[in-house]
């Protein structure tokens, strides 16, 4: 029986004068890429599957080097949309707003969607990668902190908030395919 685990990226150079979405790894994500890399190794996969976003992209790239695997990008596993009204916050700023966008989710707390539809956005394409994945591997997709919490409080009845503060960069959680229960949680 195959598992879904979703890998939280690692950790990206942080410019405020550059989206987040295009955001690349700091010489510690590479660093940190490579330690969870050596953890994954022990699923079975021989390719991988990754957001359209640098920091994923690299991230993945990382991964697959070490276990001599693939990987592919794929459509609608981007973290929520904040390419407008962005700004770096402090650190309590940042939690004050992320608490609204995890609480308030058919609300615009900041960027372009709602915590609701980058939810449900996210829950489809899962879907659609589980559907179209034929092979009896384990399904690695390596995605975004604010989707994967959404994702994993919608189907574990957890706070999507603790979730996200939980979760280092990177993290990776196991899942059941049948019914996306949490059976590991490791982060660095």
């Amino acid at each position: 029986m195959n598992r879904l685990i979703l890998i939280r990226h690692s950790i990206p150079v942080i410019e405020a004068g550059v989206p987040s979405n295009e955001w690349v790894l700091a010489e510690e994500g590479i660093d940190k890429a490579r330690i969870i890399a050596k953890k994954l190794s022990g699923y079975c996969f021989g390719k991988l599957y990754t957001s359209m976003e640098p920091k994923a992209i690299e991230t993945a790239k990382i991964i697959a080097d070490h276990t001599n695997s693939s990987y592919e990008k794929i459509a609608d596993v981007h973290e929520h949309l904040r390419t407008s009204n962005r700004k770096v916050f402090t650190g309590d700023e940042w939690l004050a707003i992320m608490q609204q966008l995890f609480t308030k989710q058919d609300r615009f707390i900041f960027g372009d969607e709602t915590a609701g539809a980058a939810k449900s956005r996210f829950d489809e394409a899962i879907k659609k990668l589980i559907k179209t994945h034929t092979s009896n591997e384990d399904i690695l997709l390596v995605t975004h902190g604010t989707v994967m919490s959404l994702f994993l409080s919608l189907y574990n009845h957890l706070d999507g908030f603790e979730i996200w503060c939980s979760l280092g960069m990177p993290a990776y959680v196991e899942l059941t395919v049948s019914d996306y229960q949490i059976q590991n949680i490791v982060t660095l």
